[in-house]
Parts: structure tokens; C-alpha cells; sequence
């Protein structure tokens, strides 16, 4: 890892440690709202609640949440660690006259989309692609952890902690969605073959006085195909030479030869 990420990786560290005390303080909070719809407004889905008679019957059950979460996060910070080596030992290949295929797991398409609908719709222009991580903290963070009580009315110091909180999730510096930044980095959708999933991406345009914006784009409008035939479209570029990269994931694997 480079310093940067080790840095990064650090901070995420103390910063979901905090988050951790910060649910364990709140769960003991008997005025503390963890229902749906009560807590000025924000759509809060239900909180599971303990049964039995032992002591943690009735408190909020945040832990299975909480760390599947966690592990996505993670995960997927690591994963996007791995794109500058990916785009360090592509090029070299590139230059070398070989072709490459890269191999991914996961899109984040869902929660792009839910971004872009949340940032103004389909024609908004961003000034750089989205962080997938940080969008996994910060939709963690305003569906589920909460501050106030029924009335909305914050509780002690919990407001001041959850903004800062919030406040640091959006200052860490987090990597940018791993497949958006990789066919970026690779010359964009004309030089990348994308094999996936998704039916749509983030991609780069050039706006006015030579600036650069970021815009949410259907993957067939390139292509002149049915949405339902983008993936075998790209696959025959590859295949016929047209495009020299490939970046495959498990979602579109099942019956591709890349030959």
C-alpha cells in the first residue's frame, strides 16, 4: 500500500472505532429515537430490538448492521487501493502489445444511482467520480444511526458527535468508485471493453474552457445496441481487436471467452 492509502486506511480505522462507541453510548439512551419516520423527518428504517428477559432486551440490535457494513466498506477500500498497480501493470502490458483483462466483483451501480437522484438526476455534472465508500459510510450514517429523540429535539452531545462524525467521513480523502476510476485511468469507455451488470456508469466530459465534469451515462450510447446486448457488443470488440482492455465482472462472466 502506499503511504497515502495506508493514511487513509488509518483514519477510516479511528473513525469507525469512534462510530462504534458512539452506537454503544446511544443504545443506552432510553430517550433516543431508532424508529422510522420520528426523527425530524429522516426515513430511519426500523430498528431491530432484543427480546427475552436478559439485559439487552428491548435496546436496539445495531451490531449485525453495523458490521456488515463495516465489512463492505473495507472490502471495498481495498479494492480500490488496488487501482493505481492495476493501472501501473495495464499500461505496461498495453505497451508491451499484449492485451488485458482485469477481473471485478462488484459495480456500486445501486448506490450511484441513488446518488445521482439524490444530487439532482440524470443531466446533474459532477466535478469527479463518486467514492463508493464513502457513499456506504454516509448511507449507514443517515439511515441508521440517530441523535434525537421522538420530538427531534438532540440529545446531549449526541448532535455535536454525529456531525462530527459525518464531518470527518466526508474529509477522509476516500478512493473513487474502483471500475469508474479504472476505465477512466485506462483511456475511457472508447479504449475499455466493460463487461458487467450495470446498465449505466459515471463518465468524464469535457465542459466549457477545457474544464472537466463527470455525467451518468446509459453504457449503450456508445455502442448503438439494446441495453440487453451492450455486454456481448464489447466482448466482440475485444475479441476483434477494436479494444485492447477488458475489465470483466462476476455478473457477466457466466458464458464470455475472451480469445
Amino acid at each position: 500500500l502506499t503511504d497515502e492509502i495506508t493514511k487513509i486506511y488509518d483514519g477510516c480505522s479511528k473513525l469507525f472505532g469512534d462510530l462504534l462507541d458512539y452506537l454503544e453510548d446511544a443504545s443506552e439512551e432510553r430517550k433516543m429515537c431508532w424508529y422510522k419516520g420520528e426523527a425530524k423527518g429522516r426515513k430511519m428504517p426500523q430498528m431491530p430490538r432484543g427480546g427475552g428477559d436478559d439485559e439487552d432486551a428491548g435496546k436496539p440490535r445495531w451490531g449485525t448492521i453495523y458490521w456488515g457494513m463495516a465489512q463492505r466498506f473495507f472490502k471495498l477500500l481495498i479494492t480500490s487501493s488496488k487501482v493505481p498497480l492495476a493501472v501501473k501493470t495495464a499500461q505496461e502490458e498495453l505497451n508491451a502489445g499484449n492485451a488485458v483483462v482485469i477481473s471485478m466483483w462488484a459495480t456500486g451501480e445501486a448506490r450511484t444511482r441513488d446518488k445521482i437522484g439524490e444530487l439532482g438526476g440524470a443531466d446533474t455534472v459532477l466535478e469527479d467520480f463518486l467514492s463508493t465508500p464513502h457513499m456506504i459510510i454516509e448511507d449507514f450514517m443517515k439511515k441508521w444511526v440517530p441523535f434525537a429523540d421522538k420530538h427531534g429535539e438532540p440529545i446531549r452531545d449526541f448532535q455535536e458527535r454525529y456531525d462530527e462524525l459525518m464531518y470527518r467521513a466526508a474529509n477522509l480523502n476516500l478512493p473513487k468508485n474502483p471500475l469508474d476510476h479504472l476505465i477512466d485511468e485506462l483511456g475511457g469507455p472508447s479504449k475499455v471493453a466493460e463487461m458487467s451488470g450495470r446498465t449505466g456508469r459515471l463518465e468524464a466530459i469535457r465542459r466549457s474552457r477545457g474544464k472537466m465534469g463527470v455525467v451518468f451515462k446509459n453504457r449503450n450510447e456508445h455502442l448503438d445496441v439494446k441495453q440487453d446486448e451492450v455486454n456481448l457488443q464489447e466482448q466482440n470488440y475485444f475479441n476483434r481487436g477494436r479494444k485492447f482492455v477488458a475489465i470483466i465482472t462476476e455478473a457477466a462472466s457466466a458464458g464470455i471467452s475472451l480469445h
